[in-house]
């Protein structure tokens, strides 16, 4: 018992002709060649895709520049960082050497 179902509606096939009863598909008849359905260029085919290079390029120029802004504002905050350090280091030395200052004995209340 040799079993063939038409691949279209799944009739059973004739066993000689092997031809569907019901829509009549044929094995042996040669299908029609069918014209490609877009002949578009590599470059409009692959558009949007991951394989687009412009977005590739893009993406990568965008990282480049993302990149200089992220390394400009490190720049920014450890110069402002270390001048603030500087800031209250000037602060403090210059606080400490008023009050360690020799001042004169009369203005000191001294008495000879």
């Amino acid at each position: 018992m040799n079993w063939h179902f038409c691949p279209h509606c799944e009739t059973q096939l004739d066993e000689e002709t092997f031809i569907c009863p019901a829509c009549r598909w044929d094995p042996l008849a040669v299908a029609p060649e069918t014209e490609p359905e877009s002949k578009l260029s590599l470059m409009e085919r692959y558009r949007g895709t991951e394989y687009d290079t412009a977005s590739a390029s893009s993406a990568m120029a965008l990282m480049t520049r993302n990149q200089a802004t992220v390394g400009r504002t490190r720049s920014i905050v450890v110069i402002g960082l270390v001048a603030l350090i500087g800031l209250y280091g000037t602060m403090m030395v210059y606080s400490d050497y008023r009050g360690h200052q020799d001042h004169p004995a009369a203005m000191a209340g001294a008495q000879p």
